[in-house]
């Protein structure tokens, strides 16, 4: 079993809570913190408590609230003002006020607005920032993942989330308002967190639960930036598949922007399956995104694999070196 805790890949500073299952563990009605702050959540054991649920994602478990059992939640003095969610309603849209995390009594943050799709913003501060997969949305239209469909939230607001507590799966003191869906993994900063280190969160969240993150024009982001010098050609597009016999160059297919060889050196297995799982799903012709984080602000590269998935590894020591090619598109 992989622990993710002490691979250490994403950002420690600032973090006040960071709560997922971790099987032998956790149980139905705890949720330990991984933040090293030893805020836990947690509801009395027994029928009201959630359900733990196997497999929800690339393997991962979680917890299951019907729309009747008891919130996790502890009584902490709290100001988050970064916070990142993994978790999907049952439904296609609320059927009742939902609260996904709040405070005890004090600080909504996240309630499900009766009758939509969307979370409701009891703050209005103009700068909080709503995100959904990566792509931000309006304070007016802040879309929830729904419909089993996981997706990681982000909200943000440097004025922060004055709480009396953390509790997830009810608003507030509201026994009225319990969440119905799944909720897996969530992290809660002091501070709002610069570009690299969501780059860090986001890359976490590739490689533990194979979650994408989205750019502005809808396409995934491949999640991992390069660590060694890329190569870069302006030619025509070709190898898309097997080249013809004697004719390295037979299946020609028009013309592109550039072409792009990315290597990627000594990374972690769990990175190298998060990228073939990347690789597989749009290989060879759906565009994707790559985001070249050298540059500031950082530079999207719309573009498609061109050439097949290439790595060399080590089952002794996990880690691997990969590579492939991208055609540049428009």
């Amino acid at each position: 079993m992989v622990d993710w805790v002490k691979k250490q890949i994403i950002p420690r500073a600032d973090l006040i809570a960071w709560h997922h299952h971790v099987p032998g563990e956790s149980a139905n009605n705890i949720a330990y913190d991984y933040s090293g702050a030893d805020r836990y959540i947690f509801c009395t054991a027994g029928a009201g408590a959630p359900v733990i649920q196997a497999n929800l994602l690339n393997g991962q478990s979680g917890w299951y609230f019907d729309g009747t059992k008891d919130p996790l939640a502890r009584s902490v003095s709290v100001t988050p003002k970064h916070i990142f969610i993994l978790a999907a309603a049952n439904e296609a849209t609320f059927a009742t006020y939902r609260g996904l995390l709040s405070g005890v009594t004090t600080g909504d943050i996240l309630v499900g607005d009766s009758g939509t799709n969307k979370f409701y913003n009891l703050y209005g501060g103009s700068s909080m920032v709503y995100k959904k997969s990566g792509v931000q949305h309006d304070l007016n239209a802040m879309l929830a993942p729904m419909s089993g469909n996981f997706e990681l939230i982000e909200v943000s607001w440097v004025d922060g989330f004055p709480s009396n507590g953390i509790q997830v799966g009810q608003q507030k003191g509201d026994t009225s308002r319990k969440f119905k869906g799944w909720w897996i993994d969530q992290q809660l900063y002091s501070t709002v967190q610069g570009e690299l280190p969501v780059e860090r969160i986001y890359r976490y969240y590739a490689m533990r639960y194979q979650v994408w993150q989205k750019s502005t024009s809808g396409l995934y982001v491949f999640p991992f930036a390069a660590n060694r010098t890329r190569s870069e050609e302006r030619d025509r597009e070709h190898y898309l598949s097997e080249p013809y016999d004697g004719d390295p160059k037979a299946l020609v297919r028009g013309g592109f922007e550039g072409r792009y060889s990315l290597p990627f050196m000594l990374r972690e297995q769990e990175e190298f399956i998060a990228a073939k799982a990347f690789f597989d799903q749009h290989y060879p012709l759906g565009k994707f995104v790559f985001r070249d984080y050298r540059y500031y602000p950082y530079k999207e590269i719309t573009g498609r694999f061109a050439s097949p998935f290439r790595e060399q590894g080590s089952d002794v020591t996990y880690r691997f070196n990969y590579s492939f090619d991208i055609a540049e598109t428009t």
